[in-house]
């Protein structure tokens, strides 16, 4: 007896543990029962039809504070919405959003009467007809299914909107539900597009600022996204050509680096292009992804990202129309490299500036401050040949207006010389330097690339005090500091 019971006690021993062993298998099974929906946010023609968020909600109550929310989170996805019979919704790049949802949270969805998603602004959809019913077709099936059912798949709203029936709440849009359908996200990015500013022949036609839109709306430029692009301090030489608004000569380039996001946004927008302060525009017409290297339209339009390092230029003509615009074309750019022009002298302070290809020309300035009258000066102005070339616009007069006074009495340069310039001045009752003076000034042409110098080396300065000379510098040494000479270079 003693043996049958023992042997009883570990039968239900063991019972125990695997009715123990199968309790939490069940209970781990369910707990990793999950199931991710999607929502295509719509956009709308106010703050109020806009969705800016999104909420699953779930209830047996048609009164909006009474329903259950769960936060749901948007994916960076868009999808591109049709407004169809909406007419408070828009045609354009929806956010798309995403919640996954526990076995418990499935649970109390399913016992549920009303399911359907909501915005800051209370509207809302499946309040009427459960999102429990609804159906690739946009039809509302007659019995509802488990949220369970929906995992991996979109709802998308299908049908309008009673505002009229805002107070009653029981009005809703209806929607429908797509296949595994997330959304598209981009296949490149960040995405860097560069657009060359024209001149005008008004202030209106002048791009001093540039913008990228885009969106849906072909009436107002206010009616669309714009992001602002950034004066990269390149130009390009424009052509006007048959514009009659514009001027040849040197466009700004401007630059806009564009996030997946903005990419999905623009790829579904209908409208995209360049503005300026006073919504003058290129491709509102035709949109940017169309545009070619030879300045026609392609039939189909590519994603912005295909046009990454792209410059967009202007190529057709303006009509002051709202709905007309610029035609462009799109070219290969490359960034122009920097480089840095330096100002030196041996006396002196050292001034520097950047130039890039699209400069032409730099300008190098020295000026002398002393409070003694200056009497003689020996100088040599160095430079690189292979880099800068003295402008023909530069002449003894004007290379150094503090000694060449307005004679050129006492005064002389070589500017013939190989890279170099030569200058000395002489005058006995002295030159006047107290309030501070021109001594040098060239302007350069570009004819190369790669960081350069300018040099001015002050072989020789001397003052006249109570008719006695006084040596400032002497043979390239300073002796007397009484003199400050600062050096500047621009472009």
């Amino acid at each position: 007896m003693k043996k049958f019971t023992k042997a009883l006690s570990v039968v239900l021993a063991v019972m125990m543990i695997m009715c123990t062993i199968s309790a939490l298998s069940f209970s781990a099974s369910a707990a990793e029962t999950t199931t991710t929906i999607y929502f295509a946010a719509p956009r709308g023609t106010g703050i109020a039809n806009s969705w800016r968020n999104a909420q699953l909600y779930y209830g047996s109550t048609t009164t909006v504070g009474a329903l259950k929310r769960i936060d749901m989170q948007r994916t960076g996805n868009v999808y591109a919405g049709d407004k169809g019979s909406l007419t408070s919704i828009v045609s354009d790049d929806w956010d798309v959003y995403s919640v996954t949802l526990t076995a418990a949270q499935i649970s109390a969805i399913d016992n549920e009467k009303y399911v359907g998603f909501i915005n800051a602004n209370n509207r809302k959809t499946g309040l009427k007809n459960s999102i429990l019913k609804a159906t690739a077709s946009g039809e509302y099936a007659s019995t509802k299914s488990s949220i369970a059912a929906y995992n991996g798949k979109m709802f998308v709203i299908n049908g309008c909107y009673d505002t009229s029936s805002e107070l009653a709440q029981v009005t809703t849009y209806n929607v429908k539900v797509l296949s595994n359908n997330t959304g598209v996200a981009p296949a490149k990015s960040p995405v860097t597009l560069y657009f060359a500013a024209p001149l005008g022949t008004s202030t209106a036609n002048t791009w001093r600022t540039a913008s990228l839109f885009y969106g849906n709306d072909q009436k107002s430029i206010s009616g669309n996204t714009k992001v602002e692009m950034t004066k990269t301090g390149d130009v390009y030489v424009g052509d006007k050509g048959k514009l009659t608004t514009l001027v040849s000569g040197n466009w700004d380039i401007y630059s806009v680096t564009l996030n997946a996001e903005q990419i999905n946004r623009i790829d579904y927008a209908k409208y995209v292009g360049f503005v300026n302060g006073n919504s003058r525009k290129t491709g509102y017409l035709y949109p940017l992804q169309k545009a070619t290297e030879s300045g026609t339209y392609a039939d189909v339009p590519k994603s912005i990202a295909d046009y990454d390092g792209k410059m967009f230029i202007i190529n057709g003509s303006y009509l002051g129309s709202e709905i007309s615009s610029y035609t462009v074309k799109a070219v290969d750019y490359k960034v122009s490299e920097k480089y840095t022009v330096k100002a030196t002298s041996n006396v002196g302070t050292t001034s520097s500036c950047q130039y890039s290809a699209s400069n032409k020309q730099v300008t190098v300035t020295y000026t002398l401050q002393s409070s003694m009258l200056l009497e003689n000066i020996q100088a040599v102005v160095s430079y690189d040949s292979k880099v800068l070339k003295l402008a023909s616009t530069n002449s003894k007069k004007t290379i150094s207006p503090g000694f060449y006074g307005t004679s050129g009495g006492g005064f002389e340069g070589n500017l013939n010389l190989s890279n170099m310039i030569k200058f000395n001045a002489t005058n006995p009752d002295g030159y006047d330097f107290t309030k501070g003076q021109t001594v040098f000034t060239a302007v350069f042409d570009i004819v190369g690339s790669g960081d350069t110098t300018v040099d001015l080396d002050v072989y020789v300065l001397t003052a006249t005090e109570n008719e006695k000379d006084i040596k400032l510098v002497y043979r390239d040494e300073v002796i007397n500091n009484n003199f400050t000479l600062t050096s500047k270079a621009t472009v």
